[in-house]
């Protein structure tokens, strides 16, 4: 119940087609992103695994595409529900990392991120198209974050910035991310001179 009014919600925000029906030919202005580069398999966090056993359909692919169609529609829905999702939950830098809910309006970097993907996945995005990705931030914190794979490569929605970005222009170190071909696999992220030189 909780998911389908969160998906209205978006919607009536949104006023604009998902993913899966758009027929929009109209690209977002910004610049393109890249595929960003996997490596090989990593274990996955500790608190994923919990998050599954709790929220199973969370954890399996629908047998859509792993990409999203870049449109400006498509874009205008990443950047809306990143926006949302950021001010709907109060920061709470105390919370423990291991409960990661798709019900909290308070919590940390976790928070922020399933409810993004839950969001999106509400509106049309394939699962496999929104990978979790851990971080480290400048500063040295844990953090988690999403990515969205689309055919203009690999954006990121971030609690710690209000702009949906291409995954090499983001600030943090990123180790892994979910897989999108098995999303109870994680595979590391070969961060290159790519990112390097953007930052």
């Amino acid at each position: 119940m909780l998911k389908l009014l969160n998906a209205a919600l978006l919607l009536t925000a949104l006023s604009v087609s998902g993913p899966a029906a758009a027929n929009s030919t109209q690209r977002p202005h910004l610049a393109a992103s890249s595929q960003m580069p996997e490596g090989k398999l990593a274990m996955a966090p500790i608190a994923f695994l919990m998050f599954c056993k709790h929220y199973a359909a969370q954890c399996t692919a629908d047998g859509d595409a792993s990409k999203v169609t870049m449109t400006a529609d498509v874009y205008a829905q990443m950047v809306a529900v990143n926006k949302a999702v950021n001010r709907k939950i109060v920061p709470d830098a105390a919370k423990g990392g291991m409960d990661w809910s798709l019900e909290t309006r308070v919590g940390n970097c976790n928070d922020y991120a399933i409810q993004k993907r839950d969001a999106l996945h509400a509106i049309g995005f394939p699962m496999a198209a929104l990978s979790l990705i851990v971080a480290i931030t400048p500063n040295g914190q844990g953090h988690l974050i999403l990515s969205v794979r689309t055919d203009r490569g690999d954006f990121i929605l971030d609690n710690l910035a209000s702009r949906v970005m291409p995954w090499a222009e983001t600030p943090h170190k990123l180790l892994k991310r979910q897989s999108a071909d098995h999303l109870m696999q994680w595979v590391m992220i070969e961060q290159n001179t790519e990112v390097a030189a953007a930052n």
